[in-house]
């Protein structure tokens, strides 16, 4: 079995018991090639678990506890959340992996290796740094709900104030433009291409941003 570009993360016991193995485990006569990728969990007992009838080889991943193969690393792979594994800008996951086999276009349809022409990110998500650079943000924690979102999303505005609203896809280019009024907080998007998009915010001298997927 051959795994590129996979995202294992946060994987939990709903009885909140650890894992053998929380990222993966392969187990009796099992073979496995395995690039891209990340496995990253909270469980103490490592992510990857091979027994001695089996065989893995693991190159360009990010494994917690580390795995010996070419070009991997054992770092926190900075997520959005613990729920949106999407990298943020710093992320030591971006521009590393291995071009050889990688897919074409990542798990949202986005192109991949994102700008063309470099190393593909590692994990699921391809994201453009060049593009996120650009946008002088100073923070990537801000979260619309619903996300995924269809016909609009709530934006978490003051309510005293007014904000000017950017959309840009994922590669970069600018798809809508608005102003969230005073007590205004929802924007329309059910006009927007399903895909992946960067929202900016900026509001009282301040430009922060978040993401969200377009169903």
């Amino acid at each position: 079995m051959q795994l590129v570009n996979v995202t294992v993360a946060n994987n939990r016991r709903k009885d909140g018991g650890e894992i053998y193995g929380s990222g993966i485990k392969i187990e009796s006569e099992g073979y496995l090639i395995c690039f891209n990728s990340i496995f990253w969990n909270p469980n103490i007992n490592g992510d990857v678990v091979v027994s001695d009838e089996a065989y893995a080889g693991f190159d360009y991943c990010d494994i917690r506890d580390g795995y010996t193969g070419t070009g991997n690393i054992n770092a926190d792979p900075l997520f959005v959340s613990d729920t949106d594994f999407h990298l943020i800008p710093n992320s030591p996951c971006i521009g590393i992996g291995n071009l050889a086999d990688a897919p074409t276009f990542d798990i949202e349809n986005s192109p991949r290796p994102l700008p063309s022409g470099t190393n593909p990110d590692l994990g699921c998500y391809e994201m453009d740094i060049a593009v996120m650079q650009e946008f002088e943000i100073i923070a990537w924690d801000v979260y619309f709900y619903p996300n995924p979102a269809t016909d609009y999303i709530t934006i978490p505005t003051e309510p005293n104030e007014a904000a000017k609203i950017e959309i840009h896809d994922a590669f970069g280019r600018l798809v809508m433009q608005s102003t969230l009024h005073l007590n205004q907080n929802t924007l329309p998007v059910a006009e927007l291409l399903a895909g992946f998009y960067f929202l900016t915010i900026d509001s009282k001298g301040k430009r922060v941003a978040g993401r969200f997927v377009k169903m």
